[in-house]
């Protein structure tokens, strides 16, 4: 929808759209930030008290908005990359 309202055309709205279409990878990540108690009781059974204490210990609440961010720059930095890459070759085929 945000690439339609660009018309497909709109380098704005196509990086955009890039960017919340990378945005869905966090999603699996949701559990083990907002749904803390009831995944770590899960895997303690599978994996231990060592493992499950110390993903508890690298993973605080704040590090999810953290990830959002690097999520968001590197979509950002992979949109302008692609356009590099394509408009070389384009060139290069005389498209362009």
């Amino acid at each position: 929808m945000i690439l339609k309202s660009g018309n497909f055309t709109d380098w704005g709205k196509i990086t955009l759209g890039y960017v919340v279409f990378s945005e869905w990878l966090i999603g699996q990540f949701i559990p083990v930030f907002f749904m803390r108690d009831s995944y770590f009781a899960t895997i303690r059974d599978g994996y231990g008290d060592y493992y499950t204490d110390t993903m508890m210990a690298i993973t605080p609440t704040w590090a999810f908005f953290v990830m959002i961010g690097v999520i968001a720059l590197g979509a950002v930095a992979g949109a302008y990359l692609g356009k590099a890459i394509l408009k070389k070759h384009f060139k290069r085929a005389g498209i362009a």
